[in-house]
């Protein structure tokens, strides 16, 4: 993997478009099709207090060079710069009619639709449940990061929790 000062970063045409290419030499393979989760801030350098060039919203089509540290180079037809890659999908996402199931819920940093936490009146984990939180209500979350921040904390992870990401 490369530094990000090592290559210039290089925007070429392709596909009637301006994409972004990290790569010494750019042709000798397309640059990667990544897909924005959330609005997505597209910065001038791979920081989070790096100046904000411009904000895009979910599914955005993102030519991808470059990841390292968490940060992608990336650009679209009108803007060239740095994203987080925890933002960054490799596919493009439903509409959110689609992928919405029954019941009251939220769309999580990877645009996915997650069930909201429920409680149980035999207090046994619902099907799908990953966490169970420190309120008793079982959590759906398919990251760790902010599973049952509004029950209390997660009190203890459940079989299936061994399969979310970190």
């Amino acid at each position: 993997m490369s530094g990000f000062g090592r290559h210039p970063f290089r925007l070429i045409a392709a596909f009637g478009a301006v994409v972004a290419a990290c790569e010494p030499n750019p042709e000798a393979r397309p640059p990667r099709i990544a897909y924005a989760t959330v609005p997505l801030n597209v910065r001038q350098a791979p920081l989070v207090t790096a100046t904000v060039l411009a904000q895009l919203p979910p599914g955005t089509a993102l030519a991808v060079g470059t990841c390292e540290g968490g940060w992608c180079g990336v650009a679209t037809n009108v803007v060239a710069g740095y994203a987080e890659q925890a933002y960054l999908a490799d596919s493009a996402l439903p509409p959110a009619t689609a992928q919405r199931s029954e019941g009251r819920g939220y769309r999580n940093a990877y645009g996915e639709w997650v069930r909201s936490p429920t409680w149980t009146p035999d207090s046994l984990p619902p099907p799908g449940a990953t966490a169970q939180c420190g309120d008793g209500s079982y959590s759906f979350s398919n990251t760790r990061r902010g599973t049952c921040s509004w029950h209390g904390g997660v009190a203890r992870w459940l079989p299936r929790a061994d399969s979310i990401r970190r």
